[in-house]
């Protein structure tokens, strides 16, 4: 039986009273609105998307009946659920707009928000603070990313791997915000964007404009881009914290149980009661005491320090350009990687001073090998001569460049090892641990047990009846 057929609208229960004018004026409607096209509005529900000649499902009429007088009930159409029926905002208006007036869901006014204290004086044109902030920039993740800015993930030792968004890779909150009175608090942090800005102009020209070797003032903002990434992130903190903790051990150890109250004086400590000297003291010398975390501050401080005198050790080596076409390199959290003199000595620490080469991964295709300086300093090469890039180079890619490129990254890595989601048979299964230790203690625990042991000696050859009269207090061993 079709909708609104004669069979149909004589099954139509009409109330009494209703009138056959606007009985007909609605049966005319409805036979409009009859069409392949133009289903009765409400009568029909789409099973899937609407396509010419797909079929629809029809609802049948429901009837609906008065409680107490049955006889003036009617039939109706299906009408939608109630969430269809919601009225809509427009578009731009806020979801806790309210509708005001009698055009409800066409009026809306929205709520005022409650002013915080000192609202008054923000403005919008003050900047916000940068808080999630990259220790190893973005723009360089996304060069071993793929096209939906996802980068694979190793954590150390292996047994986690996963795939994430460069947005939120090696980001740590407020990891260089500084409170400064004459400076934003995320003044680092711009000021590393500036630079960030510049060097990814310079990796555009390298990989999709092939320029090599750079002009001097290219070569010089990548150099600083590079000792800027050896200085900023979390390992160098945690260098500073470690030898931090190191010198205050070695200090306190030198200075003796018996001057310990009177060295904390003149760092400031003047309420300081035996018991807590005893305790201090035996908490300094005691071995593998942890280290303390360096502030931001510090780091900052540190960062400011070093960088103008770090950049020469970077652009004074010959630079060799490797592109690759069939392997690809990896990254991690620590990019910039230091490989030690093959005939160096192994008990010797490795710096930016006696590497034998610093590699540094530019893209997934692209290394960057920063060579020996040694020969140009036995030819007595003019350092203009390599600061301005005559004798960087270009390199055949090999399996042998490309293994060097990855296995000094994944020894350098601390946490993470990166790479890009297709390169996942790339990372070997047999990962070293994660690395904690920066600073080499071993010597100052053996020095401070020389320190104690000497003290002690002293002690047992200075007669009892010194000791008491210059202090009551037994020395604590």
């Amino acid at each position: 039986m079709p909708w609104g057929s004669a069979t149909h609208r004589r099954t139509i229960a009409v109330a009494p009273g209703r009138c056959e004018e606007r009985q007909s004026r609605r049966d005319a409607a409805i036979r409009g609105r009859d069409s392949p096209d133009h289903s009765p509005p409400g009568r029909t529900r789409r099973l899937r998307p609407h396509s010419a000649g797909q079929a629809r499902r029809a609802f049948a009429p429901r009837r609906l009946r008065h409680s107490r007088r049955p006889q003036r009930g009617r039939w109706i159409r299906h009408r939608p659920t109630n969430r269809s029926r919601q009225p809509r905002l427009c578009p731009g208006v806020s979801p806790r707009a309210r509708p005001v007036g009698r055009e409800r869901g066409h009026q809306y006014r929205p709520i005022a928000p409650v002013k915080p204290v000192g609202a008054e004086q923000y403005s919008p044109s003050v900047p916000t603070i940068v808080r999630n902030q990259h220790t190893v920039p973005r723009f360089y993740l996304n060069k071993f990313a793929n096209a939906q800015k996802q980068i694979g993930v190793v954590k150390l030792p292996g047994l986690i791997r996963m795939t994430r968004s460069t947005k939120s890779t090696t980001v740590a909150r407020d990891f260089y915000n500084v409170e400064h009175d004459t400076q934003p608090v995320d003044f680092f942090e711009r000021e590393f964007g500036r630079i960030e800005d510049a060097t990814a102009k310079i990796f555009q020209k390298i990989e999709v404009d092939r320029t090599w070797p750079l002009n001097h003032e290219d070569r010089n903002v990548l150099a600083t881009f590079i000792a800027l990434q050896n200085l900023r992130g979390p390992s160098q903190r945690n260098h500073l914290g470690q030898l931090s903790t190191a010198m205050n051990r070695l200090y306190i150890a030198a200075a003796g149980r018996d001057n310990f109250a009177e060295s904390a004086r003149t760092r400031g400590i003047d309420d300081l009661t035996e018991n807590e000297a005893d305790a201090l003291w035996r908490l300094a010398t005691q071995p593998g005491i942890a280290p303390t975390d360096a502030t931001a501050l510090a780091h900052m401080q540190q960062l400011t320090e070093l960088l103008p005198a770090t950049i020469k050790y970077f652009r004074g080596r010959p630079w060799t350009l490797i592109r690759f076409q069939t392997k690809t390199l990896l990254t991690c959290d620590t990019p910039v990687s230091l490989i030690p003199h093959p005939r160096a000595d192994p008990n010797l620490g490795v710096g930016l001073k006696n590497a034998w080469g610093i590699t540094f991964p530019l893209t997934r295709r692209i290394g960057l090998l920063m060579g020996n300086p040694e020969p140009m300093i036995e030819a007595e090469v003019a350092v203009e001569h390599v600061w301005a890039g005559t004798l960087d180079a270009v390199l055949s890619p090999s399996t042998r460049w490309a293994r060097l490129f990855n296995d000094a990254t994944i020894s350098n890595a601390r946490h993470h090892v990166l790479h890009h989601p297709d390169d996942a048979h790339v990372v070997p299964d047999d990962l070293p641990q994660p690395n904690e230790v920066e600073v080499d203690t071993s010597g100052v625990e053996e020095l401070i047990g020389t320190v104690q042991a000497m003290a002690h000696l002293r002690r047992a050859r200075t007669p009892a009846s010194t000791r008491d009269a210059g202090d009551d207090r037994q020395p604590a061993s």
